[in-house]
Formats: structure tokens, C-alpha cells, sequence
């Protein structure tokens, strides 16, 4: 922060001017106009990934998601791109796709690959509490550092200062009411990427901005805001196992009680050197992977832990191994599937191992690419896992032991 000289009238004001980042904005109806299905264009990676039935969903950075029919996982098919201005996140609720669209939340209802139509959007609901107020016909996109002036009137009451997110709790309605899976397919299948900030539990959503865990109650097509919660700086990812949510932060894992599902009461946090952390859960066990990098905080540390979590108010370490770049994670009938940058896809078999030993108890590793990300797709046919790197989107199948097959690769193109 950067102080000019306070001026103290005989009125007892006080001004002074301070840099703070400013929002920049645009218009809101333009963004929304520019949201729907398209014809597919090149598939090129940078986000996460979403699998929903049949359909694999890719994010194309603050742009959109490819959308993949995934009925033969050994042949994938390019089949639409969803357009949806500055969506990097997204989830499936009662059959409604929720995503961001910069700092806005947006639902549709999509009918297969035939269309796409918005029912409601939540405006700038990813704005921490701390940004400065903007007009609700505009959308933050981003955020630039100026010089503002505030004044402190003589009942203290300051001109100036940013009120916090003064549009999260209303929904905008454009839509009727409608519900159903919306010819995808496979209804059991409904699963994000391990670096997804958002997740779900019937029809809460849960989101995570960096020092704000906020839930969202999905209530005749509209998303309700029903908490709204203040936690440490840096988180990254969130999911929900078994009546609990795990949130990754740089700091640490963190725990949450759903008993509440509403509002969920803080538990624990198992803590860590700094760095990018995705987390998987697995009945009683945790894996956290830490790496380094730029935006991470640290400069050379790259582990594994695994945890017990028996305890939800006690996580204890049992383990760990030193790893390449630890990224995207999946914890699936005890075995481990770790996306560690270019060093590829590692498998570790956790059953029945000496948890001393994990390092020692690697099945399988696939180095020829590197890995980003992963999700696992419990498809009637046969357990598939899903993964995306710098230049394809790659599956496998998963064997009754954990080992995986190569099924498919799809090239693509680094987002530029």
C-alpha cells in the first residue's frame, strides 16, 4: 500500500490516496450473448477436464470447453465446442451445467450437443471480499493496479473504500424451470479433474475462490448463495468423499464436516511447505501432492504425502515420496494415479504395501508425455481413467488389480 500525505481539515476529514487493484470490467449482456454450442474447432488444452455420460469436457482457457463424445473410449470423437466467455471451471448438477464465466457463475440446460440455452446467471461471484465494488451490469475480468483516493469523514464512514461482493447473493433468472440428464448418456458417470475449484453433493455446489469457500444451492434452476466463509490465502482444489470436504490449499489440506451440507464446519488442516496442492480421498486415506513453480509458492520441494485420515479432526502422515512435479491425482480401489509433469503417469499400489515403502511400490509409469491431470470413469463397460498433458488427451483402461492399458490418445495444442 502506498500513502500520500493525510489531509486533516478543520471539518476533522481526513484523504489520501492508495494503490489497489482495480476491477476492469465488461458488459455483462455482450458476454452472455456470445455463450452456446458451436461447431468443434481444434482441440487445444490448458484447463481442466469435466467427464459427464458419454461426453469428456476439456476447458479451453477463458474461452470455453471441447466437448468429446466418449462412447468408444478407444476412439473419442471432436464432436461441438461449448462457448462460454472466461470459463476455466465447471460441474453437472440435476442435470445443469454450472460454470464460470469470469467472475460470473452461469447455468445452462443442454439438450445433448444440440443446444445449450443460459437459465440463470450469479453475477460476480467470485469476487474476493476485499475488491471494490463495481456497476451490476458489468462482469470482472480481470484486475489492474491504480491509485484511488479515499476520504474519512468525521464519523469514520470511509468514501471510497470497496464494500466486498455486493451482487453474490441473487440469482439472475433468464429461463424456465426444467430438469433431466439431458441426452449424455451414462448417468452414473458425473466426475471432475483433480484440479477442479468446484464440487458438488446433490444439489449444493461447493466453490473455492482464494480465501473464500462459498455454497450454492441449486433451487428451481437458480443457484442460492446459503454460506459464505473466509479461509487462509491460496486455495486451489475442492472435493466432497463420504460426507466430508477436502480443500487443497498452499498451505495444506483442509477438512470439513458436511453434517451441515449447507454450511460446512471446519475440522482440521494437515499442513505443509508451501506449494500446489491437488488432493484425492479414498475411505480413511489422503493423497497430497506439493510441487514447485512459479505461482506455487517454492522453488524446489516436489512430494507426495500420504495420509490417514481415519481421524477427520487428526489427519496423520503415514508417508511420503519425493516426486518429479506432482500435478493432477486419482486415489481408486487403493491404487494411486499420479500425474508428475514430465516425468508421466505413475501408478502406486497401496494395498496391502508397507506404507514406509510407497515410493518402492510403483506398478507402472507411462514417461513418453507429460501429465497434468486425471479423473477416473467408472463406465459400465469397464473402469476407464482419464488424463490430459501439454499435447493430447490420453485414457486407459483399469485393470481388477489397478494397472492400466493404454486405450486412446487424442492430439492437441497448447492453448496459447
Amino acid at each position: 500500500m502506498l500513502f500520500a500525505t493525510a489531509c486533516e481539515k478543520d471539518s476533522c476529514e481526513q484523504t489520501w490516496t492508495q494503490v489497489v487493484a482495480v476491477p476492469v470490467t465488461l458488459d455483462r449482456a455482450e458476454i452472455q450473448e456470445d455463450i452456446g454450442l458451436e461447431p468443434a474447432i481444434d482441440l487445444c488444452v490448458g484447463g481442466g477436464i469435466y467427464a459427464y455420460g458419454d461426453y469428456i469436457f476439456m476447458n479451453r482457457l477463458n474461452e470455453g470447453y471441447h466437448i468429446l463424445n466418449n462412447q468408444r473410449p478407444e476412439s473419442p470423437q471432436n464432436v461441438a465446442f461449448l462457448r462460454i466467455p472466461g470459463a476455466t471451471q465447471m460441474a453437472f448438477i440435476e442435470g445443469k451445467l454450472v460454470s464460470n464465466s469470469y467472475a460470473d457463475l452461469v447455468t445452462l440446460e443442454m439438450d445433448g450437443i444440440q443446444s445449450a440455452r443460459l437459465v440463470s446467471s450469479t453475477p460476480n461471484f467470485l469476487l474476493d471480499e476485499n475488491t471494490l465494488p463495481v456497476d451490476e451490469s458489468s462482469v470482472v475480468v480481470g484486475y489492474e493496479d491504480q491509485e484511488v483516493e479515499f476520504t474519512q469523514t468525521c464519523d469514520g464512514s470511509i468514501v471510497g473504500q470497496w464494500d466486498g461482493c455486493q451482487n453474490c447473493d441473487f440469482a439472475i433468472n433468464a429461463g424456465e424451470n426444467s430438469s433431466g440428464f439431458g441426452g449424455f448418456g451414462t448417468s452414473s458417470v458425473n466426475t471432475a479433474g483433480s484440479i477442479s475449484r468446484m464440487a458438488f453433493s446433490g444439489n449444493l455446489l461447493y466453490v473455492i475462490g482464494s480465501s473464500r469457500l462459498s455454497t450454492y444451492s441449486m433451487e428451481n434452476n437458480l443457484l442460492i448463495n446459503t454460506n459464505n466463509q473466509q479461509q487462509t490465502f491460496g486455495m486451489e482444489t475442492v472435493i466432497v468423499r463420504d460426507g466430508f470436504l477436502y480443500v487443497g490449499s498452499q498451505s495444506g489440506m483442509h477438512t470439513y464436516s458436511l453434517e451441515n451440507a449447507r454450511v460446512p464446519a471446519f475440522l482440521s488442516t494437515f499442513t505443509h511447505f508451501t506449494g500446489c496442492d491437488p488432493v484425492a480421498v479414498e475411505n480413511d486415506i489422503a493423497i497430497v501432492t506439493v510441487r514447485d513453480g512459479r505461482d506455487c509458492g517454492n522453488t524446489s520441494l516436489n512430494v507426495m504425502y500420504v495420509l490417514d485420515i481415519s481421524d477427520k479432526s487428526n489427519p496423520v502422515e503415514l508417508t511420503s515420496a519425493n516426486m518429479n512435479n506432482p500435478r493432477g491425482v486419482a486415489l481408486y480401489n487403493g491404487t494411486i494415479y499420479l500425474c508428475d509433469g514430465d516425468a508421466g503417469l505413475k501408478v502406486f499400489d497401496l494395498d496391502g504395501g508397507s506404507f514406509p515403502t510407497v515410493a518402492q511400490r510403483q506398478l507402472q509409469v507411462f514417461d513418453e508425455v507429460s501429465m497434468t491431470d486425471v479423473a477416473v470413469l467408472p463406465y459400465a463397460a469397464g473402469d476407464i481413467l482419464l488424463t490430459v498433458g501439454a499435447e493430447h488427451l490420453s485414457q486407459f483402461s483399469i485393470s481388477s488389480t489397478g494397472e492400466l492399458s493404454p486405450t486412446s490418445r487424442v492430439a492437441a495444442n497448447t492453448c496459447l
